[in-house]
């Protein structure tokens, strides 16, 4: 089973939560290029992620 929700802000950034199997999975974009991903459950982290830029 599987659970997801997305909110956009006036400031740009979008915020989006799911869950599947127990699991909780939390991203958060800070801009166009970074997002951070938060995870819960069995196995917990927290990562960064950077888009490099296309072209």
């Amino acid at each position: 089973m599987s659970c997801s929700h997305q909110n956009s802000n006036t400031n740009g950034t979008t915020r989006s939560a799911t869950v599947n199997l127990g699991a909780l999975y939390i991203f958060y974009d800070l801009s166009r290029r970074v997002t951070v991903r938060v995870q819960t459950g069995e196995q917990s982290a927290i990562n960064l992620v950077f888009a490099p830029p296309y072209g």
